[in-house]
């Protein structure tokens, strides 16, 4: 898959846009690009745990026979411009910069959900607190990280807004 990936790469040459190709086009490629972004992220989170990477040899039941993902093979990705962030995770970082300039402005993270300058923000923050408590619940459909956590955490976020607070 690394050579079909490598050849479609070379045919996408001044393309700035997903580096997936439309699933109905090429679905085996497709999927082979969303478990190398999975795997990658499962070694960023034990990095930032400072955890040890987890068994690649097959060993467990969670383990997927296809674990090969090592520093090289991230090297060689990365050679051909593999982009390892999805569109949303650009737009969280986006939004999290602005959140940063926010807090840089008025002192706080409580960015209200109706914030004039900046409508988005003010939803995106809120859905922070939302995907947060999904989260907090066990939800399999939480888009929220330990690493956001500990970056949202790092600027001081403010995960439950008392009504005094508003």
């Amino acid at each position: 898959m690394y050579e079909k990936f490598r050849t479609y790469k070379e045919r996408q040459v001044g393309n700035d846009g997903e580096d997936i190709p439309d699933p109905e086009d090429d679905p085996e490629l497709a999927s082979w690009i969303r478990e190398q972004r999975r795997q990658y992220k499962i070694l960023r989170q034990h990095v930032s745990d400072q955890k040890q990477p987890p068994d690649r040899s097959g060993g467990t039941s969670s383990s997927r026979k296809s674990q090969n993902l090592d520093k090289d093979r991230i090297a060689e990705l990365e050679r051909l411009g593999f982009r390892w962030e999805t569109g949303h995770d650009v737009k969280w970082r986006k939004r999290f910069r602005e959140l940063c300039e926010y807090k840089a402005t008025h002192g706080h993270c409580i960015v209200p959900v109706r914030y004039a300058q900046k409508p988005e923000l003010g939803r995106w923050v809120m859905t922070q607190r939302r995907q947060y408590v999904l989260l907090q619940e066990g939800s399999k459909t939480s888009k929220m990280t330990k690493e956001r956590i500990k970056l949202l955490q790092s600027v001081g976020f403010v995960w439950v807004i008392n009504q005094e607070s508003k």
